[in-house]
């Protein structure tokens, strides 16, 4: 059997096995060839693989919203419905999630998750808080200049 170990086999994989069966493959059950996908690959129980399902669920949702090369600071928006921080929570979860279950499985069966899983959710989160962030450090700078203090404007200056 062929060991998925990287993102483009993985993909590949699953493009051949839904043409070679397309009868069997539908909307209804996709979800499954993830569950057995990580049950074989990773040696977990059907509960954990079911994690897993709703990881990887998350995770093409939240990078369908823009694809990550196409987000930048004006993406969301830190002061209407509260978008940015919904979007730094929601990945806050999913990288918890997922982090816990690449903690839990062994050396042998980490690396697929790790490579298809795990870092796509990491580098993800990270290039949201970044963004984030910086819009965040940005209107900080602007309340502190509207201050008529000079201490305040040397601090902006300093950052």
């Amino acid at each position: 059997m062929l060991a998925i170990s990287s993102p483009t086999r993985a993909r590949l994989i699953s493009f051949i096995n839904f043409g070679w069966n397309a009868t069997h493959w539908n909307v209804d059950n996709l979800e499954s060839f993830v569950s057995s996908w990580a049950q074989r690959e990773s040696a977990v129980s059907p509960v954990v693989a079911e994690t897993i399902v709703d990881i990887v669920r998350n995770l093409t949702r939240y990078n369908s919203r823009r694809k990550p090369e196409l987000i930048d600071t004006t993406t969301y928006s830190s002061n209407k419905y509260r978008e940015a921080d919904n979007v730094l929570a929601d990945w806050a979860m999913l990288k918890n999630a997922s982090t816990e279950i690449d903690n839990s499985l062994s050396s042998d069966s980490k690396a697929a998750f790790s490579q298809l899983i795990q870092h796509p959710i990491v580098a993800s989160a990270n290039l949201a808080n970044l963004l984030i962030t910086i819009v965040a450090n940005e209107g900080e700078k602007q309340v502190l200049l509207r201050r008529p203090s000079r201490e305040c404007a040397a601090a902006v200056t300093q950052m």
